[in-house]
């Protein structure tokens, strides 16, 4: 409500792409605008290390065309009170001015970037949206979720180029380590290249279960790891919950006067020292 007020009160028009897609029903075509739409090229993520970073550059594409991007694990810095991954994933909640997607911080790396992007198209759509399933679940019977679901993994995972990677790789490796090598191709889940294997009639459902049962085992471990190793730099985790966008703007009201620095603290989920050292930590407001 704050950003689409300050923004209102810039002359701020209309998101074109929020609502532009709700009559498209091809997910080829969805993918394809989708990717237009953020500037994407159909191998756009040869350019990422992993799905950390292109996580990071899909949020910097869709901060760049307005969609506020929150990420948290947290009910505000209660760290007693986490998300469960298995309540929600993440949310959109559409709006013409201030499109809003928050990630569930506890989610893997590669679930966050899939729900990012499953959450994008739902606003391509025009619609607010509740993300809480496993991409590998049964799929359920709404169109919509269908098609954000093979949009999504399309553009993961296209499937002109998976087609012959896989073919390539087909030749020295098993089904099963194929899918590992196309996994780090492609700098995504395991679960994702296995569903395109399975779709594509490359593999059988029980390969299928393993792979994705192994994906649950691998976060796990992680999770755990994470755990044992400590919380990290607590002023970088604030600030990359944060919108970048939002954060500049913030700072820009409050130092002008026009937003008082307690609504500040508020929106932030800070105080007066942790908030000027957020600050200082994003680069005045702007997020690494």
């Amino acid at each position: 409500e704050w950003m689409r007020d300050q923004l209102v009160a810039e002359g701020a028009l209309d998101l074109s792409f929020v609502g532009a897609l709700k009559r498209e029903k091809v997910t080829d075509r969805f993918a394809d605008s989708v990717r237009e739409i953020l500037g994407l090229d159909v191998d756009w993520f040869k350019k990422s290390e992993g799905a950390r970073t292109s996580f990071n550059h899909l949020r910097t594409e869709m901060n760049n065309i307005g969609v506020i991007v929150m990420t948290s694990g947290i009910v505000a810095n209660n760290t007693h009170r986490t998300l469960d991954i298995n309540e929600f994933r993440a949310f959109a909640m559409e709006d013409d001015i201030a499109p809003l997607i928050f990630i569930n911080g506890n989610d893997s790396e590669n679930g966050k970037l899939f729900s990012l992007l499953h959450e994008f198209a739902h606003l391509c759509l025009g619609e607010s949206s509740l993300y809480n399933e496993r991409y590998y679940s049964e799929p359920r019977k709404n169109h919509t979720e269908t098609i954000c679901n093979a949009a999504t993994a399309e553009i993961l995972v296209p499937q002109v180029l998976y087609v012959e990677a896989w073919q390539t790789e087909i030749k020295n490796a098993d089904e099963e380590q194929v899918i590992r090598i196309l996994a780090k191709d492609f700098r995504c889940g395991l679960t994702v290249v296995a569903r395109r294997a399975l779709d594509s009639g490359f593999i059988e459902q029980k390969l299928y279960n393993k792979i994705a049962e192994l994906a649950i085992k691998l976060y796990n471990e992680q999770k755990k790891k994470q755990k044992e190793s400590g919380g990290g730099d607590y002023y970088k985790t604030v600030a990359n919950r944060i919108d970048a966008r939002f954060l500049r703007m913030l700072v820009g009201s409050v130092a002008t006067g026009k937003t008082l620095y307690s609504d500040a603290f508020r929106l932030t989920n800070t105080n007066r020292f942790t908030f000027a050292k957020l600050i200082e930590h994003a680069g005045g407001g702007r997020n690494e």
